[in-house]
């Protein structure tokens, strides 16, 4: 372009307005890319997989507020009995929690006595021996719980059971070789052992934002409490039935009352109540970031323009076509836009190491620096266009008056 070098020299003679117009862009990028970024990452957690029959397990939680203490073991027990009979449920068990619940027991369990060896952040759920079924978990390697693995006990007497089940994703982090080997492998409750009994393919923990949420423990113990919680899973035919039966057993004896039933993608979707509204936030600053930015853009094009009214007047009495007024136009912004997507390409970088130490977010991948810098640019020239076109449209006559 013929016109660069004197449209270089302009930018360096007004330097203030370019400069700002710099930053503006190179932090409009950051903030871009990111939140971008951020916002799809959230988005994906919301999407992923439970490893359960998410629309046909019903969760259940029941307050035995005037049954006494002593005698909880055996309603539980008789709750867990009834509930087999049941020919509406497919499945159905005793549980500790609901998954995505945020509410349930965890604890970090090692590979070797007294805390050493490979320590892995666990999400326990206690049951009785029916839970891989009534969740609709896939078992994958070694055998499932027996009636003869589980034990009813009130909460001062709960001991650490001697078998468990384990999620895969458990599995890989405590025998990374190969995940199947850990089945028969013992785990650590601080220095109780506990022996793998079975590998189930996947099962979400109760917290949504926890790093490891895909590891999950089920142990074949019952603790009888106050408030005690059930799972069971039917079909889409007999779902309204089963809730319908539910509520009336269990409300019907007087002493107890149901104080939640839903099913787990109902308990899913609360769950991830906070990873959405970030998701969706982020749509909004995005949007707003973007607004501004084009405001400024259109801002300064348009001081330009006011500024440079007789020189733009000049060039078009000396031959310049409405199409070289534009294009210089753009050209100055593209060369704005390129060192601001620069500048916020390495202050991108910056804050994503931040966010991957503060907040265990994934690394930025370069595809969204490219789509960043695309965009940014192409708002960037989007915005000019207006202040472009007035600009052309000052005749060659304004060349020849006064100041």
């Amino acid at each position: 372009m013929q016109d660069a070098p004197l449209q270089l020299k302009t930018l360096l003679k007004h330097k203030i307005g370019p400069l700002l117009l710099i930053l503006q862009i190179a932090i409009t990028f950051t903030i871009l890319t990111n939140s971008a970024f951020v916002h799809s990452v959230k988005k994906q957690e919301t999407l992923r997989p439970t490893g359960l029959d998410e629309d046909n397990v019903l969760f259940m939680s029941s307050n035995n507020y005037l049954v006494p203490d002593e005698n909880l073991p055996e309603r539980v027990e008789q709750d867990i009995h009834w509930l087999k009979q049941q020919p509406e449920f497919v499945a159905s068990a005793q549980i500790s929690g609901a998954p995505l619940s945020h509410h349930g027991y965890y604890k970090y369990i090692f590979t070797e006595p007294a805390k050493k060896g490979i320590e892995a952040g666990t999400n326990l759920f206690y049951g009785n021996e029916t839970m891989v079924s009534a969740l609709g978990a896939e078992l994958v390697a070694g055998e499932d719980f027996v009636e003869a693995d589980v034990n009813i006990v009130v909460p001062s007497e709960q001991t650490v059971p001697s078998q468990t089940i384990i999620t895969k994703a458990l599995a890989e982090k405590i025998s990374p070789d190969n995940w199947r080997d850990a089945v028969g492998k013992f785990i650590y409750f601080d220095d109780s052992p506990v022996q793998i009994k079975g590998i189930i393919n996947k099962m979400q923990g109760y917290f949504t934002n926890w790093r490891n949420n895909e590891h999950s423990a089920l142990l074949p113990t019952v603790i009888a409490i106050t408030t005690v919680e059930y799972v069971v899973r039917v079909t889409p035919e007999t779902k309204e039935k089963a809730k319908q039966k539910l509520l009336s057993h269990f409300n019907g004896t007087g002493d107890r009352v149901v104080v939640e039933l839903q099913d787990l993608a109902e308990i899913k979707k609360q769950g991830y109540v906070p990873q959405t509204s970030v998701s969706n936030t982020l749509l909004i600053v995005i949007a707003s970031v973007a607004f501004i930015t084009t405001m400024g853009i259109m801002g300064q094009a348009n001081y330009s323009v006011g500024q440079r009214h007789k020189q733009i007047g000049i060039r078009r009495a000396l031959g310049a076509t409405k199409g070289n007024i534009i294009a210089n136009f753009m050209f100055e912004n593209a060369c704005i836009s390129l060192i601001g997507i620069v500048l916020g390409i390495a202050t991108c970088i910056v804050l994503n190491y931040q966010l991957m130490h503060s907040f265990s977010l994934p690394k930025l991948p370069v595809d969204y620096l490219v789509l960043g810098a695309a965009f940014s640019l192409l708002l960037g020239q989007l915005s000019v266009i207006y202040p472009a076109l007035k600009a052309a449209s000052i005749p060659p006559a304004i060349a020849t008056r006064g100041n």
